[in-house]
């Protein structure tokens, strides 16, 4: 399966925008009531959206890219140091970042 690059960077940018956004519109909403009414709707308006984001991502689980089980066959060498050098302390130089 292939991602787009650009449609990530749309998503990671917009973030910025309306997440703020989405919380000055709860304080806006909020401040409009006198103590505590004030209270209580400031915490149904956060459990409400955050029950609203909870929902979307369980909802969109089965898509969401990152929680594919991937298996890691670059370190399989690796498991089988065990039966080369027993107990004994192994270093891994790396000489090359990539």
């Amino acid at each position: 399966m292939k991602y787009d690059y650009g449609l990530y960077k749309v998503a990671i940018l917009s973030s910025l925008i309306w997440l703020p956004v989405l919380f000055v519109g709860i304080q806006g909403i909020v401040i409009k009531f006198e103590g505590r009414k004030r209270v209580l709707a400031s915490v149904a308006s956060c459990l409400l959206v955050l029950s609203l984001m909870l929902f979307v991502r369980f909802e969109n689980k089965e898509i969401i890219p990152y929680q594919a089980d991937k298996e890691i066959k670059s370190y399989e060498q690796i498991q089988g140091l065990t039966r080369i050098v027993g107990n004994r302390p192994v270093v891994l130089a790396c000489n090359n970042d990539f």
